[in-house]
Protein backbone atom coordinates (compact mmCIF):
# COMPACT_ATOMS: atom_id res chain seq x y z
CA UNK A 1 0.00 0.00 0.00
CA UNK A 2 2.61 2.48 0.63
CA UNK A 3 4.65 2.05 -2.57
CA UNK A 4 1.09 2.87 -4.60
CA UNK A 5 0.47 6.17 -2.29
CA UNK A 6 4.07 7.41 -3.16
CA UNK A 7 3.75 6.48 -6.65
CA UNK A 8 0.42 8.49 -6.76
CA UNK A 9 1.63 11.11 -5.02
CA UNK A 10 4.35 11.40 -6.82
CA UNK A 11 2.29 11.52 -9.92
CA UNK A 12 0.28 14.75 -8.40
CA UNK A 13 3.47 16.52 -7.73
CA UNK A 14 4.54 16.52 -11.76
CA UNK A 15 0.79 17.12 -12.18
CA UNK A 16 1.02 20.13 -10.19
CA UNK A 17 4.42 21.60 -11.98
CA UNK A 18 3.24 19.83 -15.71
CA UNK A 19 0.39 22.85 -15.39
CA UNK A 20 3.12 25.01 -14.78
CA UNK A 21 5.56 24.48 -17.63
CA UNK A 22 5.12 22.72 -20.73
CA UNK A 23 8.52 20.52 -20.08
CA UNK A 24 6.86 18.54 -17.28
CA UNK A 25 3.85 17.48 -19.32
CA UNK A 26 5.30 13.95 -19.50
CA UNK A 27 5.82 13.40 -16.19
CA UNK A 28 2.84 12.09 -14.81
CA UNK A 29 3.19 9.12 -17.61
CA UNK A 30 6.76 8.34 -16.06
CA UNK A 31 5.31 7.52 -12.85
CA UNK A 32 2.79 5.20 -13.71
CA UNK A 33 5.15 3.26 -16.17
CA UNK A 34 7.25 2.87 -12.39
CA UNK A 35 4.25 2.04 -10.64
CA UNK A 36 3.12 -0.68 -12.74
CA UNK A 37 6.73 -2.42 -13.23
CA UNK A 38 6.34 -5.87 -12.33
CA UNK A 39 10.25 -6.15 -12.10
CA UNK A 40 10.56 -8.67 -15.35
CA UNK A 41 12.23 -8.06 -18.20
CA UNK A 42 10.27 -7.77 -21.15
CA UNK A 43 10.66 -8.74 -25.10
CA UNK A 44 13.40 -5.99 -26.63
CA UNK A 45 14.35 -6.20 -30.10
CA UNK A 46 18.00 -5.19 -30.68
CA UNK A 47 17.51 -3.28 -33.73
CA UNK A 48 14.60 -1.36 -31.66
CA UNK A 49 17.07 -0.36 -28.91
CA UNK A 50 19.64 1.06 -30.67
CA UNK A 51 17.61 3.09 -33.21
CA UNK A 52 15.47 4.59 -30.69
CA UNK A 53 17.98 7.19 -29.59
CA UNK A 54 19.31 8.07 -32.58
CA UNK A 55 15.70 9.01 -33.67
CA UNK A 56 14.46 10.69 -31.23
CA UNK A 57 17.42 13.06 -31.32
CA UNK A 58 16.68 13.82 -34.99
CA UNK A 59 12.85 14.16 -34.51
CA UNK A 60 13.91 16.55 -31.42
CA UNK A 61 16.32 18.40 -33.55
CA UNK A 62 14.11 18.67 -36.52
CA UNK A 63 11.55 20.20 -34.53
CA UNK A 64 13.21 22.34 -32.99
CA UNK A 65 14.63 23.74 -35.87
CA UNK A 66 11.02 24.07 -37.80
CA UNK A 67 9.49 25.63 -34.41
CA UNK A 68 11.83 28.28 -33.68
Amino acid sequence: NKRMYMGFSGMAVAAICSVSSIFYLLAPMGFLVIHFYNGEKGNSSRMVNYLFYPLTLLAIGLIAKFAF
